[in-house]
């Protein structure tokens, strides 16, 4: 009878030790659970700042290179259209901005452009153009009608915001110029050389071109300016 007793309390405490050893495996199961979760939610997390930011810094760029790319499109439609007249509005100017930082260029020429919206070439008008940045580091393009309803009204458009460089040279056939003024105003320069450069934080957008003077007229047009 007390072997039987003995041996019924042994069974006991064996299902005891059993239940409290399976107990103890679900929990810790539990926590590994808990854990590779929190591992796994930190790596999608991780992954998923990741691809933001770089798609984020993607937009950035694209908008800041689009927006760089129109500035340039404006000039280089304006300066193909260059138009050097005998009148001393026309002469071509080529300088470091005010207080000769030479990392900001300031250009004015004459060129033809087309009234917004015109489509008919009839419509041409010869604009006195000047490109330079301001002291909000805004790109801008003053235009100036020379003749019609329009002339001498000063219009200013913002090209871009943000510009830390704005650097032009003309090329004279023999070397490129920082500066074109009084010795060589009656000259026309073959080509133009533009960078842009935008500094957005610790990111720098910067953006070259080389514009041809295709539009340059000859000296017939000048003289039938010239003529009554």
């Amino acid at each position: 009878m007390a072997a039987r007793s003995r041996s019924k309390l042994r069974a006991a405490r064996s299902r005891s030790r059993l239940r409290a050893s399976t107990s103890g495996l679900t929990l810790i199961e539990l926590l590994l659970a808990v854990a590779i979760a929190g591992l796994l939610l930190g790596v999608v997390y991780a992954l998923y700042h990741t691809v933001t930011a770089a798609v984020s810094g993607r937009r950035v760029r694209d908008d800041e290179l689009g927006r760089a790319g129109r500035a340039i499109e404006t000039i280089s439609q304006d300066f193909a259209a260059l138009f050097p007249g005998p009148a001393e509005d026309c002469n071509i100017r080529l300088n470091a901005a005010e207080g000769a930082d030479p990392n900001r260029s300031e250009m004015a020429f004459c060129t033809f452009r087309l009234p917004g919206g015109e489509t008919d070439p009839r419509w041409l008008e010869v604009c006195r153009v000047t490109y330079r940045v301001d002291s909000e580091d805004v790109l801008l393009c003053v235009r100036r009608p020379l003749a019609g309803p329009g002339a001498e009204a000063e219009e200013t458009n913002d090209l871009v915001a943000g510009v830390s460089g704005f650097r032009v040279s003309l090329y004279d056939g023999a070397e490129w110029k920082a500066e074109w003024g009084d010795s060589a105003e009656k000259n026309t320069p073959l080509a133009a050389r533009v960078e842009l450069e935008m500094r957005r934080g610790p990111r720098t957008f910067r953006t070259e071109m080389l514009i041809p003077a295709g539009g340059v007229f000859t000296s017939r047009l000048e003289r039938a300016v010239a003529s009554p």
